[in-house]
């Protein structure tokens, strides 16, 4: 007999059906005007600031065409790399390299130089030595100019291999982006086309990018992989942390580097901070594109492929992040620095966050000013604005590279019977270059930092200026002075200077000597916890007694760098002090998992487990390290789970965590499990061991205790019972009708077995579901009505609250996320759940080698396994080699028809809750 189960966060992919595409539509030509371009001081009068801020023009054509990228060199010359042949021509290499000056100081670049032509799509500049390095897929160059004329008479190619190998490349996902990291090496991003790339000139296998950015030393050309990887959007703050962004992830942490191996457990090191969400809405001033309007309404309807985003919106969120930049200067004010601005090409805007760490804890979140919580920093009403990257300037300005083009959408995501109608090279004669300053900024002289001796460039590093500062940093890598190391050091350790100078010092003087153990010693004490944080990261060799002092840090910083030493197989270290970094209920997730991952690669997992302080900190070692309920060390802690709860006069703290334990035991009985059901003990815990039990060892005796089992966990064990039992209880009138959600209603109507079929439509009658467009028509009115707040979190509690929680973790975007919409999105997604579907939200089909599938949203991954996130609340780890095959639905684990028998009241309410407004 095949006995079926329907779970309710499987619905949706069972019922997903396949779509079938038509011959692509043809556009009315009126739909589809053209938008003419504005000239400079034109353009400049389309511009919205926030309050107290100017913009003015650096540059513009003829001067520069096509701009991606920019670098000032130390005398304030700045080098463009001109992407010319966008979108489609790269093999005409009409790429660039110009150098522009402003030499009647005016603040006004006039004077253009062509410094290196016939490169194919540049996408990266940085300076060293006189020249640049350039990368332009598949290469890094070096473009020297020895003579100091202007021209690049040298030209190599440094590195090689980027993006190799693929049948075409992706004009958007090219090598790009370099900066100077805080180390004094070169950073550049992969677009996740990074290859296997190796040095010219040297044998070897070269290094693989795969999934990784990277960076090298411009002296040594030593290239490696680093965490990564970032689509076009790469910058450092103050204190080296660095920050990446990607087409609708606009601000992602780096939280640690590699070599770190993700098979130990660690979690992937990119995480989206914003407390909004990656793809944010966003406030354009600019009408949109009516292509875009064309192909979004074709995209909804189905008639061509494509993501359908922002509820079917056309534009009003993230899609094309980039050039994302920590602000290090002073022209824009102190209290802007540390600020995140990133440009969204799409809408014609820069974008601004604030990051933040909350207390005790190493990830940041990045949230909106205060100010602009309906609005943004920056935008046009120009739709031929395109600000491809921001940079910091040698005025403490904020520099905007603006492409300055009519349509810069990938050609590939745009249906050829509209291209017709469009010109892609529109533009490829204009770009602009501007500056952001306060309103009563005035520019200082622009000092030449070329002509400064050795100690008036180590006095630069007290500057309050970012980019003085890694100027005069490079400065100093690039000349190695005599004495350089010894004036470096009087600053480093120096107390009169600042942390900001200080730390700074502290990176570039690691680059001519190691610090001495009295000198870390010393900075391991200092008050600033950014230093403390720089002098763990220093230590060449680290040792378990050393671990030990870091892990009393009172600060989260200085201690996740310390355990994130611990992951090197060469330090020796045991659980004992491990542990010690773990507070009484675990502490910083991060400094948990990391820690949790040493204890693994040095073999003492078990040992850390048997050591936790409490049953409360045991079981979040053991939840997410994954170890067996059968394992000695778990069944130690079991044991003594037992005993606690037999003993009693415990907290409800431990007493929920000795309960875990032993629900989750495998010699636990299932019927003491529905007790604690019924009794309202640890019900989360015996409700999750239970469904994960063979359900025909449950069921029965559940429906026999149904009307005491609490209410929120009836839906859960029903979206496992067997389609027959659930029918029979109905029938036989045990159960309720009523309580069958909508999801598994719909499923055991359309069971493959015609029994069943004909049993749920008895039961249940026939399926009355609106479609989507009187669904639309029935509950619009419910946008204009007054909702009741807290009426309507009771309905997100009954509908909604499994999946979307307060925070970050879950199986759908938290509460912060969705009141970032707005009600008429919020129904859109409501009634229509697949029309938009983030890729972090998507439903995975995972078919395991026992035969057995799973669905859900993967919520964490790395090379040994993935976790799941299941629509009743629950989630579950998964190996990898458990896995037979892993199949992306593109599904919403909300199923269509949630909004079924609400009124128009009750969807008031539901939507009155979720923009916030709680009465």
């Amino acid at each position: 007999m095949v006995i079926k189960a329907y779970s309710c966060f499987f619905a949706g992919a069972v019922l997903a059906a396949a779509t079938v595409w038509a011959d692509e539509p043809v556009p009315d030509p009126s739909e589809l005007p053209r938008i003419l371009p504005r000239d400079p001081s034109a353009a400049a009068e389309s511009f919205e600031l926030a309050h107290g801020f100017r913009i003015e023009l650096v540059a513009c054509e003829p001067q520069v065409i096509d701009p991606v990228a920019i670098a000032f060199d130390e005398d304030g010359r700045l080098f463009v790399a001109e992407m010319r042949g966008y979108p489609e021509r790269r093999d005409q290499a009409l790429g660039r390299i110009r150098r522009l000056e402003d030499r009647d100081g005016d603040g006004y670049y006039e004077t253009a130089t062509v410094f290196a032509d016939q490169l194919k799509w540049p996408t990266g500049v940085v300076c060293w030595k006189g020249g640049v390095f350039v990368c332009a897929s598949p290469e890094i160059l070096y473009l020297g100019d020895p003579d100091r004329d202007g021209r690049a008479e040298e030209r190599k190619v440094v590195f090689t291999g980027f993006g190799a190998g693929l049948p075409r490349l992706n004009m958007q996902a090219l090598v790009n982006n370099l900066q100077w990291g805080p180390e004094g090496r070169i950073y550049g991003s992969t677009a996740s086309n990074g290859g296997t790339v190796r040095m010219v000139g040297q044998g070897g296998t070269g290094v693989s990018l795969r999934g990784s950015d990277f960076s090298f030393d411009p002296s040594l050309l030593d290239l490696r992989a680093e965490s990564g990887t970032a689509q076009y959007g790469l910058t450092f703050d103050d204190f080296g942390r660095r920050y990446l962004c990607s087409n609708s992830r606009h601000l992602i942490a780096v939280m640690y580097s590699w070599p770190w191996n993700l098979s130990n457990g660690l979690p992937h090191p990119l995480v989206d901070i914003p407390v909004d969400g990656g793809a944010a809405e966003v406030y354009r001033t600019s009408a949109v594109e009516p292509w875009r309007v064309v192909r979004t309404r074709w995209r909804v309807q189905g008639r061509v492929r494509g993501p359908v985003e922002g509820g079917g919106r056309a534009t009003g969120y993230f899609t094309s992040a980039s050039g994302l930049t920590v602000y290090r200067g002073g022209a824009l004010g102190e209290s802007q620095l540390g600020t995140v601005f990133v440009g969204d090409v799409g809408s014609n805007l820069v974008h601004q966050k604030r990051i933040a760490f909350p207390p005790g804890m190493v990830q940041p979140e990045a949230h909106r000013p205060a100010s602009l919580s309906k609005s943004e920093f920056l935008t046009s009403t120009d739709n031929w604005f395109r600000p491809v990257q921001c940079a910091n300037g040698p005025d403490g300005a904020l520099y905007i590279v603006d492409m300055c083009r009519e349509t810069i959408e990938h050609p590939w995501s745009i249906p050829d019977s509209i291209k017709k109608h469009l010109d892609l090279y529109s533009g490829n004669d204009r770009g602009r270059i501007w500056r952001v300053v306060r309103k009563d900024f005035r520019a200082p002289s622009m000092a030449s930092l070329s002509k400064l001796g050795l100690q008036e460039l180590v006095d630069k590093l007290q500057s309050t200026d970012g980019w003085t500062r890694d100027t005069a940093m490079r400065l100093l890598l690039e000349r190695r002075e005599p004495g350089t190391e010894d004036l470096v050091a009087k600053v480093a350790l120096g107390e009169q200077f600042t942390v900001r100078t200080r730390a700074q010092a502290l990176r570039l003087l690691g680059r001519f000597r190691s610090l001495t153990e009295a000198e870390l010693r010393s900075l391991g004490t200092d008050a600033s916890p950014e230093l403390r944080r720089q002098s763990v990261r220093s230590w060449k060799e680290v040792d378990n007694g050393q671990l030990a002092t870091w892990s009393q840090d009172q600060d989260a910083g200085p201690r996740f760098e310390a355990i994130l030493r611990s992951l090197d197989p060469a330090v020796k270290v045991n659980a004992e002090t491990l542990g010690l970094f773990l507070s009484d209920r675990g502490g910083d997730p991060w400094v948990r998992r990391v820690a949790i991952a040493a204890a693994r690669i040095h073999g003492v997992l078990p040992d850390l487990v048997r050591r936790a302080r409490d049953l409360v900190q045991a079981r979040l070692l053991v939840m997410e390290s994954g170890l067996a309920p059968h394992h000695p060390s778990v069944r130690e802690v079991v044991e003594r789970a037992r005993v606690i709860l037999d003993r009693g006069g415990i907290s409800k703290e431990v007493e929920e965590a000795a309960r875990w334990f032993v629900a989750n035991d495998p010699l636990s009985r299932t019927e003491d499990l529905l007790s604690w059901l019924v009794e309202g003990k640890a019900v989360d815990s015996a409700l999750a061991a239970l469904l994960r039990r063979p359900v025909t060892e449950w069921e029965q005796a559940a429906l026999a205790e149904w009307q005491r089992i609490p209410v929120h966990a009836r839906a859960s064990l029903l979206g496992r019972m067997t389609a027959s039992t659930v029918l029979g209880a109905i029938e036989n009138r045990r159960l309720a009708a009523s309580e069958v959600g909508f999801a598994q209603q719909r499923a055991l109507r359309l069971d493959g077995e015609n029994t069943i079929r004909r049993r749920a439509e008895a039961v249940f009658g026939r399926e009355k579901v609106l479609t989507r467009h009187q669904a639309a028509e029935r509950y619009r009115p419910a946008l204009k009505m007054k909702g009741a707040g807290k009426a309507g979190e009771v309905i997100f509690g009954q509908r909604c609250a499994t999946c979307h929680k307060s925070g970050h973790h879950g199986a759908g975007p938290g509460l912060a996320t969705l009141r970032n919409k707005g009600a008429p999105m919020l129904l859109e997604n409501l009634l229509v759940p697949d029309r938009e579907v983030a890729p972090q939200y998507s439903i995975w089909e995972i078919t395991l080698r026992d035969g057995s599938r799973l669905g859900g949203v993967i919520a964490e991954e790395n090379a040994g396994e993935l976790t799941l996130w299941f629509a009743d609340g629950t989630s579950r780890k998964v190996a990898r080699g458990d896995i037979a095959k892993l199949v992306n639905l593109n599904r919403s684990l909300m199923p269509t028809g949630l909004e079924s028998g609400l009124s128009l009241q009750e969807m008031a309410d539901l939507l009155t809750f979720l923009t916030g407004r709680i009465n």
